[in-house]
């Protein structure tokens, strides 16, 4: 993450995180752009 800090910064807009209910790798990272919610696993 330090690495590409900058690089990240810059395209954070076109960054999209989605998170689902019981995904248990998401909530280790550190969420960049915009994220979305999905309730269920459909």
């Amino acid at each position: 993450m330090k690495k590409y800090a900058d690089q990240i910064t810059a395209r954070q807009s076109r960054i999209e995180n989605l998170n689902v209910d019981y995904d248990y790798v998401n909530p280790l990272l550190n969420d960049v752009g915009e994220s979305t919610f999905y309730k269920g696993h459909d």
